[in-house]
Formats: structure tokens, C-alpha cells, sequence
């Protein structure tokens, strides 16, 4: 896969994160309340345009002139509807104060350093969607600065107006049915998709490797669903349910794309970006969103929802955010949002990004997301802030200088609230997770109550974040207070130096946020399935600060999510890090995991959760998965030749390096494994290429560093290494990696969780049903691993296979604690 970029060095370049200073949620008006309901149709227009009729109607070839207002662009005025019924030249700028509605029946290129819309922009209407191709490109270097917020270049701004965007509306992603193989050039889909001839495809990736997913364009149709495509697949995918590969659309016929820059310093792509600011309307569907971002530059992104606050008039569906360079889909500080149906593809840094905390409600609905990459080069900033690359979740005067999300771990659904509804979405590879809950509120409006009532943040949270304000992080015991903790949670929060701050910055966790529905989502080929980090305990309210001990966790959310599955997981299917008092605070029911090292991971002291009704499979115990070769075989590096490590050539026979393909190369530490890859472009280059994998399944040959000479096969890509990891003993057998300081000096311990005066153990517990410790059991978690490297079993797993132990899956305990979990099997 590459990624096209064109290259135009510009001396002059503006480099500069959107700056707003407005402080408001969802307060933009439109420049005139005129909004032409006849042509859009019913229920399209909306409070705050008032007025539905225009006086006048004009075509574009009739009205425009080509002498632009002072040099700058294009206006079309308050009380004017402009059909654009041909193309125009190129624009310094366009200003949308009227209608500017596209007519249909004409193919319509529109070319211009900006657009900025506070009137209405439409391209179909509510009866009819938009059939011929429309193509925006934004270019040049001039800015746009209006009402408080300066945009920056290459800006396609909407406030307070419409923008009705409505192209055709295909099925944006499907199955495939049947798998394929290295050198076919035929597919099937599993449903009717009447995707035309010429359309652009990508296949994802179904093995280890996230990067296999393939890009192809479909060139004849031979039956029904059944279609010949561009060239011959390099890789083999899945065509058999439940691990069929994923298959999306990328071309739509209204597209939005840019001419991208460089800036000179440092060679980082500035490319247009598209943004809905301030406004709590507008509806885009059928849209193509390509070559946009502003490399690691705060709030231009290719798909931006802006501080809209409360939108259920707001919808994003059917489109396709593809080849970008800062993300792909953001959500800032706006509810109630309709996200549904899209496909993301191919981005750097997070790709769907619920960004500061302020996003709740949002309905988030069978999207696809396929593989993204650290940004190259990261985040850079004077000020150190916070996160991996310590520019990240700024508050007060960082905000626009710290606006990463630790974008270098590049995961595709980076969540920073939990308060959203997520149902029937997939996500394929992410440097670190496919799913990750990350409970920071950062951002400008952290402390504005008013702003955080009008987008009804709950009131408990509120209160929370009130009191760190103002009694300072040092303080703890307004927040135990309001929780009724009990004398045991009092002492550990004190003990381990809990802070409510996030890395000793402004920003904060909002660690008793509630928790959304969160149903049939899938996560493959990739380290981490579903992840929760920093920390959570889902909360609905607060208690009273005179309760008594046995009441702390009466008011945790029981939070259940529901079908979900996890495959061709390297890392851990499930990481949690939840702080409750009770198990079900979480429980994890009715879900597959298949192929996994870890099945679950409990990630901190105190993490609690609940197992239900989960199978935990092998493909060998399938019947249909057995006949799947694609699925059961599968390649754990992209190609030999691309990476061709000093030791492959030096240690591996002519026959081993013929059939690389089919040949895993893993180490020791393959659970905590990541892919390392290498980005590189130039000036003088059209084209940014990825280029070197290093990524290996925990799976096949093992080639310890310490034996150049040998090649020792450790297990079968099948075989799990954990059912339950808890930290205690990755800590204690040295595999854990993380380390932290306490009382700001290097302890030169791992976990940040154990502090000067806490206990060494580590009481976490999952909560595990008979019939998933079964299919624990079953699949080999329990015993040792026949034939294998890590035989016998090794001391990370500490696994006993006596069931009354075996239900609650330990760390380390008390004796009442165990024999008190070992009774809890239900």
C-alpha cells in the first residue's frame, strides 16, 4: 500500500494549529436566516434559518465575474441562491453567505484556496441524492480568519450555516464470501452491493499483519456479487464467517481533497482540512475525504466536528476517509452526533478520535477502520505536556502547542469518554489497540461548568472535576469523600499517590464516567483488541459522603458489553484497567475471541471485570475454519525482501527463505510485541511509501538472540500463551517493560501502581463463568504446551487447573480473599 502525496515546497508556508477563542458549545449563527426549504425539502433547513425563500436564483455561468472581493475570494451574498452549473476558474477564496447549490447533471470541479461557509452549501437534496461527480480541491496558501477562530489554509470551514452534502449512497463495506489466495483476481461479496465497474476497493488484512489489507480496483463484473478485480492479490484473506475479511468502498462521486504543501523545516505535509465548527446541524453522506490533514497540528483534520455541543441534527454516514495525513474522523466537544456507516482508511495518528471528553451520546454505528501509522515525523512541542511524546492533552496556554492523543501508539477508535454508544463497528490493525477507552478530559473547556452542564455532562463528574479546581491535586479527600469510600480504598489511594491529574498536567481523568452501549464490535490483526487506559470505574452518580463502607460501589454502573470479538490478536484481546469495588462493573458476554496470546489482561492493582459466555477458540476448532487456509495459514511478514534482517540471510536455508511467506519469525517477547515500521518522503518524491516490517506473530520459528545458529519452533499459531494475565507476574519474571517514578524519583520499579507505602500484591480479579473457563481449558490455557519453547508452563501464566481457583483467575491473595473469589464462580 502507498500512500500518494503531492509535494509542492512552498516557502511561505503556515504552520499553525486552529485557533479558536470563542469558549462556547453549538453558539454559531448563520450570516442570514434564509435557507431555500422548496429545493432541499422538508425538515432539512434548520431552527436558525427561519426565512424559507430566496428572492433570487441565479446560474453561476450568468452571475460570476472574475474580479474577487480585494483579491481574497468570492462572495456570495445574504439573499442570493448561485446554481453552480459549470466549472469555475481557480479562486483565491470562496465566502458562502447566500446558496450556493450544485446543480446536478453536470460533472463539477471547484477549485479554491478556502471555503468558508455561514449560509448554505448543498449537493442533493432530501428526495434525491446527487448522481453526477463533484470535486472540491483546496489549494494555495491564503488563510481564513473569521468570527474569533483563525482556520489557518486550506480550510473548508462551516459556521453556523448548512452544509447538505447528500452523494450516492452505497453500501459502504461488506464480506467477503470465499476466501482468495496470492494470485486470484476474482472476489464474491456476501451482500448486494451494486458497487459500479471502476470503483476503487481496499480488502482487509485477516492474519497477524494489519498491513496485508490490499488496495484494488474493480474491472468487470462476471455474475452477480461476483467481480474480477485490477491485479492479483498478494496476500490470502478470509472469506469464511466469522473471520471474513472486511471489504470497503473507497470512491464516492462527491470527493473532497487538497493540493498538499510541505513545510520547508521539518518536511511535514500540510494538507487542507474540513471542518463543521460551532454549529449544531448539517448532513454528509456519500462524500469521498482524501489527501487531508495537517500533519500533528491541532484541529485540522479531514473530517472535524468542532465544539458543535448538542447535534442530533448532525450526521456523518456512508463516506469514505481514505489516504490522509492527520487522522481521519475527529469529535470535539459535541453529543448526540449520528457517526454511521463510514470507512476510514489509511491515516497517521489516531483514526475515529472522541478527542477531549466532552464528546457523550454520540452514536457510533457500523464504521470500518483499517490501518494506521505513527505520524512520522511525531509530535513535537517547546512545552512538555503529557502523553508518550509528552505533547499531548494540553490545557490552558498548551492547548494548541499539546494536542496529541498519544497519536504515536495510532489506534483506529481512540475514545476519551466512555459515554457513547458503539454497535456493529470493525477495526483492523492499530499500532497498539483497535479499541481504546482513554478517560482524560483535556481541552479549553475543563473547568467552564456552564459549558459542561449545556452539553450534560453527568452532574457526579462535574463535581469531581470542580473540586480537583478548587482544592488542587494534592487533595484527595473532597473526591473519597464524595464516594464513600471505604476505610481499605482510602488507604490504597493514598498509598499509591492517586492523582485525579493526568501525568501531573491540567488535564484530568474522569475515571466515573458511565459507560455507553457497546455491542458486536470486532477488532483483528492487531496487539490489542479492546483497551481501557488510563483508568475506569463506570459510576452513575455520586453516594453520600456519610455512607457507610458496605455502600462504596452501590453506585457503580453495571456496564455489560455484548458480542464482541477479537481475532489474529498478538498482544491481548481484552486490557483492562478498572478501579471497582464489584466485578460486574464490567463484564465482557456472549463474545469470540480466536487466535489470541492473551485472552484477557487485567492491567492494574484493583482491576475487576466479569467473563460470561465467551468462547475462546483455536481455527482447528472450527469446522468451517479448518477448511480456511487462509485464515489458518497466513504470512507474519509483509514481504522477506522489504525487510531482509542481517540474521534471515546468515541463518535461514534456501528452501525456509523460498517459503518466507508462510513462515513466522517470533521472539520471547512476542506477547508485548509491536510492529516497527519505517516511513520515508521527500521534496523530490510523489509518493510516501511505508518500508520495512519488522511484525511477527507470536506464533511459528523463534529465532532467540542468543542462538544466531538455530531456528527453535516455539508453539502453533493456535496455541494461546495466557487466558488471564495479571501484572504481578509480569512484573515479577521481568516481562513487563513498564517502569515509573514516584515522588517524582525513579523507584526503578515496574508498575506505577505500586507505591512507597502500598502492598506488593496485587488483588486483581476476573470474574470467569463455567462455560468460559471451559473453553479456557479446552483450548490448552491450563497445563503445559506440548512441543514447545515455553515448556512447561511458564511462571507468567501461574495458572492452577483445580476449577475453584480456576473461577476466579488470581494474582496474589490473602487467604480469605482466595478462599472468598474461589466461591464466586457463577
Amino acid at each position: 500500500m502507498k500512500l500518494i502525496l503531492i509535494f509542492v515546497v512552498h516557502a511561505s508556508a503556515v504552520w499553525n494549529a486552529l485557533h479558536d477563542s470563542r469558549g462556547k458549545l453549538g453558539d454559531a449563527m448563520p450570516c442570514c436566516e434564509i435557507c431555500d426549504e422548496d429545493l432541499l425539502g422538508p425538515g432539512v433547513c434548520p431552527d436558525s434559518m427561519r426565512d424559507r425563500t430566496f428572492q433570487k436564483v441565479v446560474r453561476w455561468s450568468e452571475w460570476y465575474q472574475e474580479e474577487e472581493v480585494d483579491g481574497t475570494g468570492i462572495v456570495i451574498p445574504c439573499g442570493l441562491r448561485v446554481d453552480l452549473d459549470v466549472s469555475p476558474p481557480l479562486l483565491n477564496g470562496l465566502y458562502v453567505r447566500g446558496h450556493l447549490h450544485v446543480q446536478d447533471g453536470v460533472d463539477i470541479s471547484l477549485r479554491s484556496d478556502f471555503i468558508y461557509v455561514c449560509g448554505v452549501l448543498s449537493a442533493g437534496t432530501s428526495t434525491s441524492a446527487h448522481q453526477s461527480k463533484f470535486e472540491v480541491t483546496l489549494t494555495g496558501m491564503h488563510t481564513v480568519e473569521e468570527s474569533g477562530i483563525d482556520y489557518g489554509v486550506k480550510a473548508f470551514a462551516v459556521f453556523g450555516g448548512l452544509i447538505y452534502l447528500r452523494g450516492i449512497e452505497k453500501q459502504s463495506w461488506t464480506f467477503l464470501k470465499g476466501s482468495v489466495y496470492p494470485g486470484d483476481t476474482k472476489l464474491k461479496f456476501q451482500n448486494d452491493v451494486d458497487w459500479p465497474i471502476g470503483s476503487k476497493i481496499v480488502v482487509a488484512s485477516t492474519d497477524w499483519d494489519a498491513e496485508q489489507t490490499e488496495e484494488l480496483d474493480l474491472i468487470e463484473s462476471v455474475a452477480h456479487n461476483y467481480y474480477v478485480v485490477s491485479k492479483p492479490f498478494q496476500f490470502a484473506h478470509s472469506g469464511v464467517p466469522p473471520t471474513a475479511a472486511e471489504v470497503g468502498l473507497l470512491s464516492r462521486n462527491i470527493r473532497i481533497t487538497s493540493v498538499c504543501d510541505v513545510n520547508k523545516n521539518d518536511q511535514r505535509p500540510i494538507c487542507g482540512h474540513f471542518v463543521i465548527s460551532h454549529t449544531p446541524h448539517g448532513f454528509i453522506s456519500g462524500v469521498e475525504f482524501t489527501h487531508l490533514g495537517a500533519h500533528t497540528t491541532l484541529g485540522k483534520y479531514p473530517v472535524h466536528l468542532h465544539m458543535c455541543g448538542v447535534a442530533p441534527s448532525l450526521k456523518i454516514k456512508f463516506n469514505s476517509i481514505h489516504h490522509n495525513y492527520h487522522r481521519s474522523l475527529v469529535i470535539h466537544s459535541t453529543a448526540d452526533v449520528e457517526i454511521s456507516r463510514n470507512i476510514a482508511y489509511l491515516t497517521q495518528g489516531h483514526m475515529y478520535v472522541f478527542e477531549n471528553g466532552l464528546e457523550i451520546r454520540n452514536k457510533v454505528i457500523e464504521n470500518l477502520g483499517l490501518v494506521t501509522r505513527p505520524p512520522i515525523p511525531s509530535w513535537t512541542c517547546d512545552t512538555k505536556c503529557a502523553g508518550s511524546d509528552l505533547c499531548g492533552f494540553g490545557t490552558g496556554d498548551n492547548i494548541e502547542e499539546c494536542g496529541s492523543r498519544d497519536d504515536a501508539f495510532a489506534e483506529i477508535f481512540w475514545i476519551s469518554n466512555p459515554d457513547n454508544n458503539f454497535i456493529g463497528n470493525h477495526a483492523v490493525g492499530g499500532h497498539r489497540s483497535a479499541f481504546s477507552f482513554y478517560p482524560v478530559i483535556s481541552g479549553p473547556l475543563i473547568s467552564n461548568v456552564e459549558e459542561q452542564h449545556k452539553i450534560g455532562l453527568p452532574e457526579h463528574i462535574i463535581q469531581i472535576l470542580k473540586t480537583e479546581y478548587a482544592f488542587g491535586r494534592q487533595d484527595l479527600n473532597k473526591t473519597i469523600e464524595m464516594f464513600g469510600m471505604d476505610s481499605l480504598q482510602k488507604k490504597n489511594w493514598r498509598s499509591i499517590d492517586r492523582r485525579n491529574h493526568y501525568q501531573n498536567t491540567g488535564a484530568q481523568h474522569i475515571e466515573f464516567a458511565p459507560g455507553g452501549q457497546f455491542d458486536n464490535n470486532v477488532a483483528h490483526s492487531v496487539r490489542i483488541g479492546f483497551s481501557v487506559y488510563p483508568q475506569w470505574t463506570p459510576r452513575s452518580s455520586i453516594i453520600s459522603s456519610t455512607a457507610s463502607s458496605s455502600d462504596y460501589g452501590r453506585n457503580e454502573q453495571n456496564v455489560i458489553w455484548k458480542k464482541l470479538k477479537a481475532y489474529k490478536v498478538f498482544g491481548s484481546a481484552f486490557r483492562f484497567k478498572l478501579r471497582c469495588a464489584k466485578w460486574n462493573c464490567l463484564t465482557v458476554q456472549d463474545s469470540t475471541i480466536i487466535a489470541a496470546t492473551m485472552a484477557f489482561r487485567a492491567r492494574d492493582v484493583y482491576s475487576r471485570f466479569s467473563i460470561k459466555n465467551t468462547r475462546i477458540l483455536s481455527p482447528t476448532q472450527s469446522r468451517d475454519m479448518q477448511k480456511d487456509r487462509a485464515f489458518i495459514g497466513g504470512a507474519c511478514l509483509l514481504s522477506i525482501q522489504q525487510w531482509n534482517p542481517w540474521w534471515f540471510n546468515k541463518t535461514t536455508s534456501k528452501s525456509e527463505k523460498a517459503n518466507s511467506s508462510h513462515i513466522c519469525y517470533s521472539f520471547k517477547s512476542a506477547p508485548y510485541s509491536r510492529p516497527t515500521q519505517y516511513y520515508s518522503h521527500s521534496q523530490q518524491s510523489n509518493e510516501m511509501s511505508s518500508e520495512g516490517y519488522a511484525f511477527c506473530s507470536p506464533c511459528g520459528l523463534s529465532w532467540p538472540p542468543k542462538e544466531h545458529n538455530t531456528l527453535v519452533k516455539i508453539r502453533e499459531c493456535t496455541r494461546p500463551f495466557w487466558g488471564i494475565n495479571f501484572d504481578y507476574w509480569s512484573i515479577k519474571n521481568g516481562h513487563a517493560t513498564e517502569a515509573c517514578a514516584i515522588n517524582g524519583k525513579n523507584s526503578g520499579r515496574h508498575s506505577c501502581y505500586i507505591g512507597n507505602h502500598a502492598r506488593t500484591s496485587l488483588p486483581a480479579t476476573a470474574k470467569v463463568d463455567v462455560v468460559t473457563l471451559n473453553n479456557m481449558i479446552k483450548l490448552g490455557y491450563v497445563g503445559n504446551y506440548s512441543g514447545g519453547y515455553w515448556e512447561p508452563i511458564d511462571s507468567h501464566d501461574e495458572c492452577n487447573p483445580a476449577p475453584e481457583i480456576m473461577g476466579a483467575f488470581h494474582g496474589v491473595w490473602s487467604e480469605s480473599e482466595r478462599e472468598e473469589f474461589s466461591a464466586s464462580v457463577f
